[in-house]
């Protein structure tokens, strides 16, 4: 491997190091605060009030009732009523904080209404009443008496339910509701960014590697996932200032959301199953058009047309296993070996976020999707990095192997045109090697010394294209002859502008008998239209002209050969170059740089 090619590789390999020591840092924070100890003094001056609540019948009887629970047999449109006696220590600042499922809400004290919750308090556009919290204000005046509310549910699944219930001031209420959800907010807040930056990387991989990246899809993914934690969040309307709208998109997002992971799966498994998840797909998207459509006409509440949603992520969720078994089976995964790993872990927290739904409906988070999403992000990224390394690493290899058969090419293709003039052999690798001299000492890089000395080593390859008696010639040329002579410059950037393998490559042979005041050829280019490359091959290749030997002289003085440096300063070179080319001149003692008779 060239040094060319090890450091292509030490640039890839430095990016992995970088990404393994920030997943690293990342990991240590996030993972170390769901494993330690609270040590935060912070402490919200709240009181539970969940107790001595009695429901009251419509005969006026009562009977002490479970806070929070659902009273049986209540369908949509009736009304439960429940009522308690307020502690003593009521202030002006004392709010009732009551979570409420989707009803009407009214609060009496001593028969007197003092809040009420209806439509009237709402812009929605669903049919579905919205999942919040409700602050209801309470005052000195009432400490002692009787607290009364009425719940009445527009749908049968809400009907009959009573939220859980504190009593404080409401910063230290809203902060005991924002508290047990910060992890999962400040989680889905990073993975949302995430996401965006999964897609920003996609698309860098894929300029990097011109080949399909699947990354874009995993980001959506991350993105719609963090989205519907934050939508279906306790403290979601501390967030989003429109419940309404909010909870209807989180139905949508769950909708929505196996699209994009199939489309990724589909594409990292290379299309093997892809007809099922075509199909998972299709279904997912008729669903939530339907879904939407529907919410919008008010045809019916979305819960109650929720169904088909949580199947499909089921379904989702077992195909990405059972595709995933087949190709560890069939020895398939190789393409996808550390993907794999965090999808397993993201299918494993899946499914323990919905063992947690169904034993705690109401009071669940979000925490083992956000650990699976954020495990599924990294080794995806992780795997798509090394798949970038490996391709990058085949690559260099690869052009190694074609570079190094083209600079053979193009070393024999410079032997074949000095042998050509018998009066010039070694004069293509002379003026290559005093070009390099000259971009070292104006700062060019390894790479651009690399591309120099092969653009000056061809600069004479249009020779190829001037027949043999006149490069020969021992006399005098003809004005006919001269013109042929000048022509090897056209032909030679004809010759070299397919070439692609080093772009750039024609230019050399095609200007490097420009002069600096514009009576050069072919073109008459001036000053700095000339460009940099070909100024200073220019340079180097009268350098070795004067300093190489002819049929009728040996090489010239040295000093007459500076002198002629001096002379075309401003004229024939460049004068910066040429002040180059003199201090090399003067730095040559023993006059090495010039061609001496065997």
């Amino acid at each position: 491997m060239n040094e060319h090619t090890n450091k292509k590789v030490l640039q890839v390999l430095s990016r992995i190091v970088l990404i393994f020591l920030f997943i690293t840092l990342m990991s240590y924070c996030f993972v170390g605060q769901m494993l330690h100890t609270n040590e935060s003094t912070f402490s919200t001056q709240t009181t539970d009030f969940n107790s001595s609540w009695s429901l009251v019948a419509a005969d006026g009887a009562t009977q002490p009732i479970d806070v929070p629970g659902k009273v049986a047999g209540v369908n949509a449109g009736e009304t439960v009523t429940i009522k308690t006696t307020l502690p003593p220590d009521i202030t002006s600042e004392t709010f009732l904080m009551l979570w409420d499922k989707g009803q009407f809400v009214k609060a009496y004290i001593d028969g007197n209404l003092i809040y009420d919750y209806d439509f009237d308090d709402l812009d929605n556009i669903g049919k579905q009443l919205p999942y919040s919290y409700l602050f209801i204000p309470l005052d000195s005046t009432y400490a002692g008496h009787t607290l009364t509310l009425e719940f009445e549910a527009l749908l049968k699944t809400d009907a009959g339910y009573v939220g859980t219930m504190a009593i404080g001031d409401k910063t230290s209420l809203v902060l005991s509701v924002i508290k047990p959800c910060q992890f999962e907010l400040v989680f889905a807040f990073v993975l949302i960014t995430f996401g965006l930056l999964i897609i920003i990387g996609g698309l860098f991989i894929h300029r990097r590697t011109k080949m399909p990246e699947p990354l874009g899809f995993l980001g959506l993914a991350v993105i719609l996932a963090a989205f519907w934690i934050l939508a279906n969040s306790s403290a979601r309307q501390f967030v989003f200032h429109n419940v309404s709208i909010i909870r209807d998109s989180a139905f949508l997002a769950v909708a929505l959301m196996p699209v994009p992971f199939m489309a990724y799966l589909d594409r990292l498994q290379q299309r093997r199953y892809h007809k099922a998840f075509a199909a998972i797909c299709a279904i997912s998207s008729v669903n939530f058009c339907l879904l939407f459509v529907l919410n919008i006409l008010q045809f019916n509440a979305l819960s109650e047309m929720f169904i088909v949603s949580p199947i499909m992520v089921l379904v989702a969720v077992v195909v990405t296993i059972c595709t995933m078994v087949l190709d560890v089976r069939n020895k398939q995964n190789g393409s996808y070996r550390i993907a794999s790993i965090g999808m397993a872990l993201f299918s494993f927290f899946s499914v323990a976020q919905v063992v947690e739904y169904i034993v705690r409906p109401v009071t669940f988070t979000a925490t083992f999707l956000v650990i699976g999403l954020f495990f599924l992000a990294a080794f995806s990224v992780a795997n798509a990095v090394s798949d970038m390394a490996n391709t990058q690493i085949e690559r260099a290899h690869a052009v190694a192997k074609v570079q190094s058969i083209s600079e053979e090419a193009m070393e024999s293709l410079a032997k074949t045109v000095d042998a050509k003039d018998r009066y010039t052999s070694g004069h293509s690798q002379r003026v290559a090697d005093y070009s390099c001299r000259l971009a070292r000492l104006m700062g060019f890089n390894d790479d651009q010394l690399h591309d120099l000395y092969y653009v000056a080593l061809l600069h004479d390859v249009g020779k190829i294209g001037i027949p043999d008696e006149i490069i020969n010639k021992p006399g005098k040329l003809t004005d006919e002859e001269y013109a042929t002579i000048k022509s090897h410059t056209v032909i030679g950037g004809e010759i070299l502008e397919t070439f692609t393998n080093l772009p750039g490559l024609d230019i050399g042979a095609r200007w490097h008998h420009e002069r600096y005041d514009g009576t050069g050829y072919p073109d008459g280019l001036a000053g700095e239209e000339i460009p940099l490359i070909c100024r200073i091959i220019g340079v180097a290749d009268s350098y070795d002209a004067m300093s190489s030997c002819r049929s009728y002289r040996d090489a010239l003085p040295q000093e007459v050969v500076r002198a002629e440096v001096e002379k075309g300063k401003g004229t024939q070179f460049d004068p910066a170059i040429a002040d180059l080319m003199l201090q090399l001149i003067d730095a040559d003692t023993h006059y090495d740089m010039c061609e001496r008779r065997s």
